[in-house]
């Protein structure tokens, strides 16, 4: 083989080598992604849930507009029948300012190689149009 050969073969070969480190990387940003966005879902649906006890009288079940008795149960998500983890994270349920609670969501994902996972975090305050807060981290 000549020289110019050898050098279209190793050129080949690097160009195939980026190609696949692109790839790799393209598909390790979509999957934090795809993990961020799955995490956001659950903690949506949880405050969801947490709503809707918030708002049912406690003779059905509810908080009758208290978030004491969520927030003070060992397991907050067991008296809202959901569970801690699912495939996307894990996921707990503390009180949070003004009497409100705070949804955090723990993923699997480490988004910018600092050894954290992605985090997603709902704050609600009380239950007034507006009261929310949705930070990701």
């Amino acid at each position: 083989m000549g020289q110019q050969q050898l050098f279209l073969v190793t050129l080949g070969a690097l160009a195939v080598a980026i190609g696949i480190l692109v790839g790799l990387q393209i598909r390790d940003s979509r999957s934090v992604q795809a993990n961020q966005d799955a995490l956001v879902h659950d903690v949506t649906t949880i405050a969801s849930r947490a709503l809707e006890w918030y708002r049912k009288p406690v003779q059905f079940g509810g908080g009758s507009r208290n978030w004491t008795r969520l927030t003070s149960a060992p397991d907050p998500l067991a008296v809202l029948q959901l569970p801690q983890t699912t495939p996307n994270g894990k996921f707990k349920i503390a009180p949070g300012a003004s009497g409100g609670i705070t949804i955090t969501g723990v993923g699997l994902e480490d988004g910018d190689g600092d050894g954290k996972p992605v985090t997603v975090v709902l704050t609600i305050t009380d239950f007034k149009p507006g009261n929310v807060a949705f930070s990701s981290r």
